[in-house]
């Protein structure tokens, strides 16, 4: 046995029973005071909604992201910490349209620090809140965004399909022709076919325009150039909280509008006359 154990050995034998409690008492506090107040490592999934400028100070004006920085990023792209561990990765990329541009949501993996005194997951010194900015450097893509849910599915959201039936006022023939049977809705990000138009055809228009002035006096009657658009199409939607939604913030409700973006044509303002495969008051 070496000296230096023997040294121990014998201080050990000389601490009385007082001091081996205080002992006790101040690695217990230690332990109490490093589990309070210290942060864990955990991994968080959330979703983003990609802006094209920091929407904080934007508000009133399109935050649509530029095509350019959609086609930049891929599920798959990490973001890595200077000693090169990761700290992010891009799980799910949904990238489709809406009436101002391109809609870009990701599915994002953050490797979190867990504080216990405030009960929040913090990033880069941030606590992960709904609503809040946030920026991710993937690669050589430089993004941000806006924190949509705080803890979303990894596996994604709950969708189905379902059959829609609706209307588009007042057309001329040459946008009712560009509206068939078969026409697909794409997402850019998955590849995914978010929509199908399953029927289409013309009715007489049900929306009245300014036809002229006569004496002072406004004409508004039908005019028989336009028609409505009626149709039908299996669009996939997806349930956030209570809601269902297709392609981005678009409510799946009757009497709510929503758009379909095909190659050859936008069908806008589809007003909602049926849902067919959720439940009404969803």
């Amino acid at each position: 046995m070496s000296n230096l154990m023997r040294h121990v050995i014998r201080r050990l034998k000389t601490i009385g029973e007082f001091q081996w409690m205080s002992i006790v008492l101040l690695v217990a506090t230690a332990f109490f005071i490093v589990s309070y107040f210290g942060k864990s490592e955990v991994w968080r999934t959330i979703r983003i909604e990609v802006v094209g400028r920091d929407w904080t100070t934007s508000y009133g004006t399109t935050l649509s992201p530029p095509f350019w920085l959609a086609d930049a990023i891929h599920s798959g792209d990490v973001e890595r910490s200077p000693s090169g561990g990761i700290e992010a990765e891009v799980v799910r990329v949904e990238n489709s349209e809406d009436l101002e541009g391109e809609v870009l949501y990701l599915t994002v993996r953050l490797l979190t620090q867990f504080d216990k005194r405030s009960n929040t997951f913090v990033f880069k010194g941030k606590a992960l809140e709904i609503g809040s900015p946030i920026e991710l450097h993937l690669a050589n893509t430089f993004i941000r965004g806006q924190i949509v849910d705080d803890d979303a599915p990894e596996e994604d959201y709950e969708q189905r399909w379902v059959t829609i039936s609706g209307r588009v006022r007042g057309q001329e023939s040459w946008y009712i022709a560009q509206v068939n049977p078969g026409d697909q809705m794409i997402d850019f990000g998955t590849g995914e076919v978010l929509a199908e138009i399953l029927s289409s055809r013309a009715v007489p228009a049900t929306t009245a325009v300014l036809h002229s002035t006569q004496d002072g006096l406004l004409v508004i009657q039908n005019s028989p150039a336009m028609r409505d658009i009626l149709l039908t199409a299996n669009i996939k939607v997806v349930r956030i909280g209570e809601t269902w939604y297709f392609a981005g913030q678009q409510k799946v409700k009757i009497g709510e509008f929503i758009h379909i973006f095909l190659p050859e044509l936008d069908v806008e303002w589809i007003w909602l006359e049926d849902v067919q495969g959720i439940p009404f008051d969803s």
